[in-house]
């Protein structure tokens, strides 16, 4: 039986997306890809969907063209299948993470455009520091939740120091995109529009005040292509950069500090060798963290 000829019963359907299959991901997936490159599940907020497990099905199915990101032309079909979808008027459209070419490509030109390898490589002592500071706040009890601690808060005030947004302003936007982040729910569409309301708000005093940051480039880059980039393009660009541009980083740092700790080899290896890390070349001036050890794990990362 191939995996298109495959039936089951919907609530026999792999769950996936809930706490105990985050628990247990890399276990879990293994199991699926086992068993078929593709699979029929159920979402976390009931209802049905794909997920694509094996590698090359993969590659082909995000290079169809007959599959789109963009729900937008779906809305209706969307709505009546009981699905919640983030259009433009959530402050989650309007992104190339929710368009097709030639729209995700026009997007990606003119961000990139304002997101320059310089201003990322400018941050680098910046980060460092912002990485002692968090570190350094709780190395003196012995023990800490990382994600609390560490890996949540740094990426956060690292793309706020990025985009512009002062720091009093950056608790709210960590809490609001963590809300809208979740599954489908009021909470979440609130979140969405606090997030909405207040990043529109900030856009438009880097309009009446630019300064040296990316929302400002990204302004000037709106408004020098002469409505390439519109106003909702615009937000939804500055949202998804808040949301994408730190909780991605959130999980990476979280699961590359649980596999160190877990192989404390591997972690013994890469302070006696920082080079070794990918990308980072011998003798940049970046030396190890301060502290060999940033304190205990206690609890996991999503």
């Amino acid at each position: 039986m191939t995996w298109h000829e495959e039936t089951v019963a919907p609530a026999r359907l792999p769950e996936v997306g809930t706490p105990d299959f985050k628990t247990h991901a890399h276990e879990r997936y293994a199991e699926l890809r086992a068993r078929a490159p593709i699979h029929r599940v159920r979402m976390p907020d009931g209802s049905l969907g794909w997920l694509v497990v094996g590698y090359e099905l993969a590659r082909t199915a995000l290079a169809h063209p007959l599959l789109s990101k963009d729900p937008a032309p779906f809305e209706e079909e969307l709505r009546a299948s009981g699905r919640h979808i983030l259009l433009a008027g959530s402050g989650f459209g309007g992104n190339m993470l929710m368009a097709d070419p030639p729209q995700h490509t026009r997007l990606r030109r003119l961000v990139s455009g304002a997101f320059t390898p310089a201003a990322v490589d400018a941050l680098a002592p910046r980060i460092e520091e912002l990485a002692h500071q968090y570190v350094d706040a709780f190395a003196s009890a012995g023990e800490a939740d990382l994600v609390t601690a560490y890996t949540g808060p740094l990426p956060m005030a690292v793309i706020c120091e990025l985009l512009g947004v002062p720091a009093e302003r950056r608790d709210d936007l960590q809490s609001w995109t963590r809300a809208a982040m979740t599954n489908p729910s009021d909470r979440q569409r609130a979140s969405l529009l606090a997030l909405n309301t207040s990043l529109r708000g900030l856009l438009e005093e880097k309009r009446r005040r630019p300064q040296d940051d990316l929302l400002s480039r990204l302004i000037a880059v709106r408004d020098e292509a002469d409505g390439q980039l519109s106003d909702t393009e615009l937000l939804g660009t500055a949202v998804i950069l808040v949301a994408a541009g730190h909780e991605t980083t959130v999980n990476l740092l979280g699961n590359a500090l649980v596999a160190l700790l877990d192989h404390p080899e591997q972690a013994r290896g890469l302070r006696l060798s920082p080079e070794r890390i990918a990308g980072r070349p011998a003798g940049s001036g970046h030396g190890p963290p301060r502290r060999e050890r940033p304190g205990r794990r206690t609890s996991a990362p999503p």
